[in-house]
Formats: C-alpha cells, structure tokens, sequence
C-alpha cells in the first residue's frame, strides 16, 4: 500500500487502471492531503505486488481492496472509493456489494459497461478462441495468434503475462450493469471529453444507472483525465466531496 498519513475527512482510496500502479496517482493524492484528507493508494497483485492466482477476476479484487482498507483504516470505517478504468470496475462491484463501507465513490474514465452489441462482442470471442485453436495445432503460426489479438485486443493484453491475460479476460467479460441500481451512495463522474478508451456513452451510462450521480466533463482530455488535466480534475473532484 502507498499511503498518506490520517488526518481528519472520510479516508480517499484510489484504485488504478490497468496499464497502472499506486503511483498512478501522484499528481492527485498530494493535493487531497492539503485539504485535510487521509489517501490510500492500493498497491494491486499483478501490478506493484505478485500475480494473482489466474481465477481471479473483479470479485476477488474488490475483496482484496476490501482488506487492505480494514487493515489501514478499521472494520467500519467508511471510505470514498476513487477508480479509474480498471479501478473503476472494481469501485463500482465494491460499492454495490459492500454499501457500508462506501461513503462516495468516483468513477473517472471507468470501464465495466459492455455497451456494444451482443451478437458482435459474440463474434470477437469466437475468432478469438479460433486463433488461440490454430496456435495449438500449428506452434508455427504463432504470429497469427499475435495478429489476431492485435486485431480485435488490446495493447494491454498483449502486453501482459500468461497469468493476466486470464485474469483481464474475466475483468473484461463482466459486465456490470447489475451493480448499478445497488450503488445508494453518492457518485460522480469524472470523464475525459476525448476518451476513446471508454467514450462517454459509457459514463452517461452510469450517470443513468446510478441513482444519486453527477457526470463531469474534463474538456480537452483523453482516457487519462486525472493525470493529464490533474489541476482541473483535483478541482472537480474536491467540490464533489465538499458538497
């Protein structure tokens, strides 16, 4: 765990992406600790700690964060969950699964809606398991495997290891639309108006899917909103919480 010392508000826990780790966060925690805030950056396996067992997908992340905060913070202490991306999936799971410890969450740039068609997210799946079948019989055309990915993956999962590859699978295939009408607390939105990574349908989404939500625009910013336009951001996020 990177962690701040405690001061005197609801403790702020980050969770970030994919392509991240704890330190993610260092243009934003440094300002939270300024207006009095305790900050929890999670150190996650598979990015600042070991990997996981394969199996793992969002559920068990969200209970792994679940007892780092208890550890630093106490049983019952409530907190306000920041994720961005990945993060973000596992704050929304966390929010709906453990209310009471969920005092805010904010979702900036988060995954975790499948919004595309089912017959095309079908499709990808079935050329996917086709590569990964030719790979098997044919060790030679390996480099098919890789053009397939490239193809219809990401730059993340070809970058990433046997054993996250297994894991980013599960993450990406869940979707978590079930946890929003679940989520009581008070959410806000943080988006990057040119995220392209996850567009905007996908935080007005959320803004729909949960109940007592605000969505906020960050002009000019991509998928990184929180580290690109940090002062804008920081902002935002500081007059969510003071409200």
């Amino acid at each position: 765990m990177t962690e701040t010392k405690p001061i005197k508000n609801t403790p702020l826990v980050f969770l970030h992406g994919w392509a991240g780790n704890s330190a993610s966060w260092e243009q934003n925690t440094p300002f939270f600790e300024t207006k009095g805030y305790s900050c929890l950056a999670v150190k996650m396996p598979g990015f600042d700690l070991p990997e996981p067992d394969p199996s793992w997908g969002v559920p068990e992340y969200a209970e792994f964060v679940v007892k780092e905060v208890q550890s630093k913070f106490g049983q019952n202490k409530k907190c306000t969950f920041v994720g961005h991306s990945f993060g973000g999936r596992i704050v929304v799971y966390l929010a709906a699964q453990h209310p009471e410890l969920v005092d805010r969450l904010i979702l900036t740039d988060s995954a975790g809606l499948n919004l595309e068609p089912k017959v095309a997210r079908s499709s990808l799946i079935s050329i996917s398991k086709i590569f990964r079948k030719i790979e098997e019989k044919f060790k030679f055309l390996s480099p098919l495997r890789n053009l397939g990915v490239g193809l219809i993956g990401s730059k993340d999962y070809k970058a990433a290891s046997p054993v996250m590859r297994e894991v980013m699978k599960r993450v990406v295939n869940l979707d978590l639309s079930f946890c929003l009408p679940k989520i009581k607390s008070k959410a806000l939105i943080v988006w990057g108006e040119k995220d392209t990574v996850t567009p905007i349908a996908i935080a007005e989404e959320f803004k729909k899917g949960i109940a007592s939500s605000k969505l906020e625009i960050i002009h000019g910013a991509g998928h990184h909103a929180h580290h690109t336009h940090s002062e804008k951001w920081n902002e935002v996020v500081i007059n969510f919480l003071s409200n």
